[in-house]
């Protein structure tokens, strides 16, 4: 018994000397350290507000890759078509616009739901609605976001854009803790460039890394609490029993508080939109950063709201980022209850490139006569309207098409 309790205190003894062992070479690596920069365990936080932008981003979209249609699960089928109103090319050089349709294309078809496009639908107006793949799958745009964005996800009916507010809204505690837009249309712009992106993210540090004010305080006739909770987006757009009650709704920035950082917080820069609409919004915002890089004497940035009659809810959202090369006209659907799906974002980020490839403005020899597949001028493939339509006033988003996904050589259907 005496033997067994010896050598227990004799284990004890050994455990506890190895311990200090232990802990005294973790001493002596901190004082060897110490004259450095201390070791942190603790992550950094993220203080670009460009990159924040991009995490939010990529969580407020759909990224799934399967949908289930009538119970049945099916892979996730895209195209997309760039129509002549999304993209203005200065400068052009001959056939500029050739390789720029090629290049997209090639670059769009290694998306993984990416499909060749076999024909185009369109609607009286002269509007792409839809397009046809070669099995025959019909794939319906289900955004229009600086480009027309088809799939087999079904989209959510867009409200009318003639909306009439009935009288009742105007005594509402919603309508009355809001200020009262002083215009139809709220208009803002600004000049990029990497300086101002660097001075931003700065601004957005010395802020504590949140926002100095809140976008209901901003729109609240008020500071007082109540004034204040009253005046939040989605309270004030159900308020009008005109839009779905179950849609979050926001303050939508015209231009991103990641440019204007504390200047982004202001009445005439924030307008009513669904929460859907400020992620298309994001969609547009994140090809900045790479495009202030290309051109860094500046790029311009400008936005106008087109709103409500007297309200603080935007009808229309019209969006432009200008380069020395090229305008991306983007036309955002405020009342939106499709929720953006990741792979928009990547066609976006492949339209970026190729327009940001310096390749792509020189001129190409000998193109003339190649056949290039899937483009719009190839009018066997397009089911043209008719021509009392043509002579209607073009649609809301399709017109020239500029580009689309053409049949290429793989035989995904």
């Amino acid at each position: 018994m005496g033997k067994n309790r010896k050598k227990k205190l004799s284990n004890s003894t050994l455990i506890a000397k190895q311990k200090r062992k232990r802990n005294k070479a973790k001493d002596s690596s901190w004082k060897s350290t110490r004259s450095e920069k201390p070791i942190r365990v603790k992550t950094k936080t993220n203080t670009d507000p460009l990159k924040i932008r991009k995490s939010i981003l990529a969580m407020r979209t759909n990224n799934t890759l399967k949908i289930t249609k009538n119970g049945v699960e099916q892979d996730l089928k895209t195209a997309a078509l760039i129509a002549s109103n999304d993209l203005t090319l200065k400068n052009a050089t001959p056939n500029r616009a050739e390789k720029v349709k090629r290049k997209f294309e090639e670059a769009a078809a290694n998306a993984d739901t990416n499909r060749p496009i076999e024909s185009v639908e369109y609607s009286a107006s002269g509007s792409p609605v839809a397009v046809v793949t070669p099995g025959k799958t019909v794939l319906k745009r289900y955004k229009k976001v600086g480009l027309n964005f088809y799939s087999n996800l079904s989209p959510a009916p867009s409200p009318s854009k003639n909306i009439i507010i009935e009288e009742f809204f105007f005594n509402t505690e919603n309508y009355k803790s809001v200020k009262k837009p002083s215009e139809k249309i709220k208009a803002n712009a600004i000049t990029i460039t990497p300086e101002t992106l660097k001075k931003a993210k700065k601004e957005f540090e010395a802020q504590g890394k949140k926002r100095h004010i809140s976008q209901n305080r901003v729109m609240a006739k008020t500071g007082e609490k109540e004034t204040v909770k009253n005046a939040g987006a989605t309270k004030y757009a159900k308020a009008t029993k005109v839009f779905d009650e179950n849609t979050k709704w926001e303050w939508l920035h015209l231009i991103a508080h990641s440019l204007l950082v504390k200047n982004a917080q202001a009445e005439v820069n924030l307008a009513a939109g669904t929460a859907f609409a400020n992620t298309d919004m994001m969609l547009a915002e994140d090809l900045i950063g790479p495009m202030a890089k290309a051109f860094p004497n500046g790029i311009r940035i400008s936005c106008k709201a087109h709103l409500i009659t007297n309200t603080q809810i935007a009808n229309k959202i019209e969006y432009a980022i200008e380069t020395d090369d090229f305008i991306l006209n983007f036309v955002f659907n405020p009342h939106t209850k499709n929720k953006a799906h990741i792979v928009h974002h990547e066609y976006l980020k492949i339209l970026s490139d190729v327009l940001l490839d310096k390749k792509t403005l020189e001129p190409e020899i000998n193109i003339t006569g190649r056949k290039l597949l899937g483009l719009f001028n190839e009018v066997k493939n397009v089911a043209a309207p008719s021509s009392s339509a043509a002579e209607e006033k073009k649609g809301d988003s399709g017109d020239d098409i500029l580009t689309q996904l053409s049949a290429n050589k793989r035989k995904r259907i």
